[in-house]
């Protein structure tokens, strides 16, 4: 009986480092992410953005939404990014892109004013 006892324990012992140790290379092998703060409420459905921006927040910033949804167009946000067109609007940060907001409102007068003109 005191053998099955030992066994027992030890055995517990094993899983549990063994569950210990799978846990951290799990969490290691997870790239760190860079995201805003939600500072809005589910009631009021608000969305305050901070003054940097991910490239998600960065995409609904600026209302870039798929056609007839509200799920956000990010293939198209890639493809401004990749144009060239925002590169003075954010810098990389391990290999996260991180927008100004500024510099995204800057950018939309710019680009509404611009129409305007036209």
């Amino acid at each position: 009986m005191k053998n099955l006892n030992i066994s027992l324990i030890l055995g517990c012992c094993i899983i549990s480092i063994g569950i210990i140790i799978s846990g951290v290379l799990v969490s290691n092998s997870i790239p760190p992410m860079i995201s805003g703060i939600f500072s809005g409420s589910l009631m009021s459905g608000g969305y305050d953005y901070g003054d940097y921006l991910d490239e998600y927040e960065a995409a609904s910033f600026l209302c870039m939404y798929e056609d007839n949804s509200s799920e956000i167009d990010i293939d198209s946000f890639r493809k401004l990014v990749g144009s060239g067109d925002l590169d003075w609007t954010f810098t990389t940060i391990n290999g996260n892109k991180v927008f100004s907001k500024e510099k995204l409102a800057l950018w939309l007068k710019i680009r509404v004013q611009d129409s305007i003109k036209d």
